[in-house]
């Protein structure tokens, strides 16, 4: 009976990592429930064997199921929880890239997420960037920041995007800043499960008063960046500044 219950209570401790987690509440509601379908089937070929005597084809197919929707949820629960902990603030110091220049600065705003890749993308484009003239500020986004995003040419906006989402602080912010005649552009790092991630930051910060002069979309599984992809941005940043 101990362990029976054991393989319960974690089985419904999956389950509600998928409701107190932050990708957990931008799961599909399938994927939310196959800890939860998984108890069921257990508790279905337990009933089966204490009625029966035995486990029978029955039982035997109820429990092949239960482990193969095991088996999905180990990584999907480990997968909330290493994003959970990569969705936590950062708090990294502001870094400038470019010297004075006659223009006002681009601005930046990003939340890594559990990688520097889109660290990585954006120093790239800020070097890009200084080629042409333009000093480059990038602001690691956390709730104590607080920046005139007026006093810069444009700013951009930048996070991975896990489930169609980007990262929560990075959400927040933007929900919570008036951004009235700002300038912006999105940039976007993506793995599976993404679609649509653009269109909806672009919508909401609309919502807040930005016009969006453009945006760009990277693969994290690549192993080398899309040099196309971050120069078409670079030059849609510029040209709307001419």
């Amino acid at each position: 009976m101990l362990l029976k219950i054991t393989v319960t209570v974690l089985l419904l401790l999956g389950f509600i990592s998928t409701l107190v987690t932050g990708i957990g509440n931008i799961m599909p509601a399938g994927v939310k429930a196959i800890p939860l379908i998984a108890a069921v089937f257990y508790w279905a070929a337990i009933y089966v064997h204490n009625k029966t005597g035995k486990t029978g084809i029955p039982g035997a197919a109820l429990l092949l199921i239960f482990y193969v929707l095991v088996l999905i949820s180990i990584p999907v629960i480990t997968e909330l929880w290493i994003g959970e902990f990569a969705d936590m603030e950062k708090n990294v110091p502001a870094i400038t890239i470019g010297g004075d220049t006659v223009n006002k600065p681009i601005f930046i705003v990003y939340h890594p997420g559990g990688s520097h890749f889109i660290s990585s993308i954006l120093t790239k484009l800020a070097g890009r960037l200084e080629k042409d003239g333009y000093k480059t500020v990038l602001y690691c986004v956390n709730k104590d920041l607080k920046i005139d995003l007026t006093k810069a040419s444009a700013v951009g906006f930048a996070s991975p995007s896990y489930y169609s989402t980007i990262r929560p602080p990075l959400e927040k912010y933007i929900t919570n800043t008036g951004m009235n005649g700002v300038k912006s552009f999105i940039v976007i790092s993506r793995g599976a499960h993404t679609s649509g991630d653009v269109e909806k930051t672009a919508s909401e910060l609309e919502k807040q008063g930005a016009s969006v002069i453009g945006s760009a979309k990277f693969s994290s599984m690549e192993a080398v960046h899309n040099n196309d992809e971050l120069n078409k941005l670079a030059d849609e940043i510029e040209k709307s500044l001419k």
